[in-house]
């Protein structure tokens, strides 16, 4: 019996040692609107991106309960956040026939209309409460923003006429009279404050050739807020409806905008003509 039991003891010996599973974030996926797995997402600014993912290798106490908590941030190309972060607990107790389970976590975002194109990252952490134990993961994915030069002073860029608020630039910008001349331009290099605001108003003038004011609109737009995420420009349009009698000609549109925050003017003047 004694050598019975030394043999049985070696054999226990030279089995693998069990472990219990590592935290692990698993089974990580975008997906579109119908939840639909995509495996190189690249996103227009102002559409959602959606994400999925699971949680194994948690511990749970003597009494079946487990405790998760995790949180997901979205960094931008500068590695900034463009949202607060999300963060949710799980703390439930678990039935016996729960044994495999792990917790399905969906997600979603919408990237602000003005984010910058380049590659983004979401990431996922993960803490088992009771375990103490930690995880991490890092999911890239690319939007397709506008293509904007930065600035290290207050500039106007960008600026085109068109015949609609939403039409294509107008390659010559020629009016008739009676008709609506709308412009858009963007507003880039104004300073953020540590509390993320910004602060910018914009005159708008029309001259003739010789200077003399025709038409003059002080703070035609005043862009005063403050976001979690500023924009690093400023989109802005504005319409001018031009009388049916008025003077055939040429005129110059004198646009003018300060930074509040960064003490800093900029001007830019453009050419139209009314025949």
């Amino acid at each position: 019996m004694r050598h019975g039991a030394l043999v049985l003891l070696g054999m226990l010996a030279c089995l693998p040692q069990l472990r219990a599973a590592e935290l692990a974030i698993v089974d990580v996926y975008f997906e579109d609107y119908d939840r639909r797995v995509v495996r190189q997402q690249v996103l227009p600014t102002g559409e959602s991106i959606y994400l999925t993912f699971r949680i194994a290798g948690f511990r749970a106490d003597d009494q079946r309960r487990i405790h998760l908590t995790y949180w997901l941030d979205c960094l931008d190309p500068q590695q900034v956040p463009i949202t607060e972060t999300f963060t949710k607990s799980i703390d439930t107790t678990l039935a016996p026939q729960d044994e495999k389970w792990r917790p399905k976590i969906d997600w979603s975002l919408v990237i602000p209309s003005f984010a910058p194109s380049g590659e983004y990252q979401v990431i996922i952490r993960v803490r088992d409460e009771i375990d103490k134990k930690e995880a991490r993961q890092a999911m890239s994915f690319r939007v397709q923003g506008a293509s904007i030069q930065p600035s290290s002073t207050l500039a106007i860029r960008d600026f085109e006429f068109s015949d609609a608020e939403n039409g294509k630039p107008k390659p010559q910008p020629v009016f008739t009279p009676g008709t609506t001349l709308w412009a858009r331009f963007r507003v880039v290099g104004f300073k953020i404050s540590p509390q993320k605001e910004l602060s910018i108003e914009e005159d708008l003038s029309v001259l003739d050739t010789e200077g003399k004011v025709l038409f003059s609109r002080p703070n035609a737009a005043v862009e005063k807020y403050k976001m979690f995420y500023p924009p690093r420009f400023l989109p802005a349009s504005f319409n001018l409806d031009l009388d049916p009698k008025v003077k055939p000609g040429e005129y110059v549109i004198r646009l003018e905008v300060r930074d509040l925050l960064g003490k800093e003017e900029a001007r830019h003047e453009a050419k139209f003509t009314v025949q």
